[in-house]
């Protein structure tokens, strides 16, 4: 339907909206009922991007929030090639999701604006579930929690501790988790593997001596070698088979695409729960991540609460002037319920 011209496709649209918006109209609308319109807001295609809506039709509406699903790249590529519409180069798959997001919020600040109402905008994980987008939109006054934890060096313990948190918090309140998408463990299994990836290359291209080849000396064009080559000439096996030269354009998307998201997280998040692991010297460990996730949401105004086992004294002070600190996790939740809670710690 997407090769249909654009005049046609926008009445097509607009006729679906009306009807859309004349049975809510018609409708004797119950005190909690629930209207969702599941709709792309933006559409790429033969290359290209267009809208998929119009603020008019949006402003008709009148949505009190706007919700935007994300999932990982690979899943997202993975759902294309099952239902064969996968027309798409993966460059295009990175730079699609954001536009939706952006493209989103812009509809949701500008509706705000034009009905002089909050329409509230959230970016939602697909992997954490319907549960999460059910919460979001039935429990809408719930205290919302940005959780922050280490990936990387974590032991199973300190995992499982993580998790059991997680669960628990989620329980009480709506919880965002950054590692809901994964979209780095493309570049990190890439990254296991590049000198393994480097070294058979240059053998293979030693024995065919590339590297004694010479182009006429009227053409444009030279043998050039660097260190991606060796990615432009692979294939990387994950769930799906993804080509090296298609991986290659998007390494540097891939990580300033998760510091973007994970700051919409915490913008969307009342507090941020932060655990801090300790090494075996039993001193704090912190990524450069949670250290950055830490001040940003400081600096925005948001609570910060640190778990750490090894108490606050052991801690910089650039992670306690900008944080609360507990020892173990049930005095984390404990006070967080009683002050976001019991006490109502929140204006929703």
């Amino acid at each position: 339907i997407l090769n249909l011209p654009k005049t046609e496709l926008d009445l097509l649209r607009q006729t679906a909206w009306r009807q859309i918006l004349n049975e809510l109209k018609n409708s004797k609308e119950e005190k909690d009922e629930l209207f969702v319109i599941n709709t792309h807001s933006v559409f790429r295609w033969h290359h290209g991007l267009f809208p998929a809506l119009e603020l008019e039709l949006i402003r008709d509406f009148s949505p009190d929030m706007v919700i935007v699903l994300i999932d990982d790249i690979l899943q997202i590529k993975k759902g294309l090639q099952e239902r064969e519409t996968d027309f798409f180069e993966f460059w295009e798959l990175f730079a699609w999701r954001e536009e939706e997001i952006w493209f989103s919020k812009f509809i949701a600040d500008s509706i705000s604006k034009l009905l002089s109402k909050e329409v509230r905008f959230f970016v939602v994980p697909k992997a954490q579930g319907a549960a999460l987008f059910t919460k979001l939109a039935v429990e809408k006054d719930k205290p919302k929690a940005y959780i922050s934890f280490p990936i990387t060096g974590v032991s199973e313990e300190e995992m499982r501790e993580i998790e059991e948190f997680k669960a628990k918090i989620s329980e009480e309140f709506i919880t965002f988790d950054p590692y809901s998408i994964k979209d780095r463990e493309l570049t990190f299994s890439y990254y296991i593997v590049e000198e393994e990836i480097r070294e058979e290359v240059e053998r293979l291209l030693n024995m065919n001596k590339i590297e004694s080849y010479s182009p006429p000396p009227e053409t444009i064009w030279t043998l050039h070698k660097d260190n991606l080559s060796p990615l432009n000439l692979t294939k990387l096996k994950f769930d799906i088979e993804l080509l090296g030269r298609e991986l290659l354009p998007v390494l540097e998307t891939i990580d300033s695409q998760i510091i973007s998201r994970d700051y919409l997280l915490i913008d969307q998040a009342d507090f941020v729960i932060m655990y801090i692991r300790m090494n075996d010297e039993g001193k704090p460990q912190i990524s450069a991540g949670c250290q950055s996730e830490m001040v940003y949401a400081y600096s925005s105004g948001k609570k910060v609460y640190v778990v750490f086992t090894g108490g606050e004294r052991k801690l910089s002070p650039w992670v306690t002037q900008f944080s609360k600190v507990f020892t173990n996790v049930d005095d984390a939740f404990n006070f967080i319920i009683s002050e976001y809670i019991q006490k109502g710690g929140v204006t929703c």
